[in-house]
């Protein structure tokens, strides 16, 4: 039996209708049940209105094409990993030759930092035994 013979049985076969008792024990329940008053107000507002949700959806759909208009262009990745122009090189270096002649002590006269310090606890002498 194809699809189309099947169709043409079915269309011939009378219809019935569901009995009331049946259906009053189907659909009361739903019938009967009070929506929540908290929710009550906006499908009330809403339901009723389907031009609102389709507003709604515009306004959603222009904010995100706003949003993304207005993203500034990412910048490529490999712009960070160019040499510096020789220019650049030579104004470091001429800063660091000027530093360096400016400043009142030598590198070597300063007092050790902290981080030239040993990490061992045990002093100098300790070590040397």
């Amino acid at each position: 039996m194809n699809l189309d013979e099947f169709e043409k049985k079915m269309g011939a076969v009378p219809r019935r209708e569901i009995p009331g008792a049946w259906r009053e024990q189907i659909l009361g329940p739903l019938r009967h049940q009070e929506v929540a008053p908290a929710i009550a107000w906006w499908r009330q507002w809403l339901w009723p209105h389907p031009t609102a949700w389709a507003g709604l959806a515009v306004i959603w759909l222009a904010i995100f094409a706003l949003h993304f208009a207005a993203a500034p262009e990412p910048v490529a990745p490999f712009a960070a990993l160019t040499k510096p122009a020789p220019e650049m090189l030579q104004a470091f270096e001429d800063r660091i030759r000027l530093m360096a002649e400016l400043s009142p002590e030598s590198p070597r006269e300063r007092a050790p930092s902290p981080a030239d310090r040993p990490r061992s606890c045990r002093s100098s002498a300790e070590v040397a035994v």
